[in-house]
Parts: C-alpha cells; sequence; structure tokens
C-alpha cells in the first residue's frame, strides 16, 4: 500500500515540476523578448544564456521551497 501511495505522490510532484518547468519557460520568454528586436546572431546567444540562467534559478527555487 505505502508504494502505491508513494509512487502516486511521485507521479503527482513530477506533473506539477513539468507544469512549473513549463511556466517559468513561459515567463522566461517573455522576459527576454526584448532583447532579440535586432535578430543579431551575438543578441540571440545572449538571449539563449540568460533564458537559461534566469530558468534554472527559478526553477532551482522552486525544487528547493517544494523539498
Amino acid at each position: 500500500m505505502r508504494e502505491r501511495i508513494r509512487a502516486a505522490a511521485k507521479s503527482l510532484a513530477k506533473g506539477i515540476e513539468d507544469d512549473i518547468a513549463d511556466e517559468f519557460g513561459n515567463l522566461t520568454g517573455k522576459l527576454t523578448a526584448d532583447f532579440t528586436d535586432d535578430g543579431s546572431e551575438i543578441e540571440s546567444e545572449l538571449t539563449g544564456y540568460a533564458f537559461d540562467q534566469i530558468n534554472d534559478a527559478l526553477l532551482g527555487e522552486v525544487k528547493k521551497q517544494l523539498r
């Protein structure tokens, strides 16, 4: 019984984690969209880097809070 409950809890947590990651991706995309107006390769790389850093930091913090 415990194993089934644990498995169900892990399944729910995975779904929540995916939803949070998707939401952060959307928000981070909005935050970094202003940097890509020019469309230059350097700005595109910087935007990608900024997106990754913000996303990783936000997601890491939420994971800490959930534990």
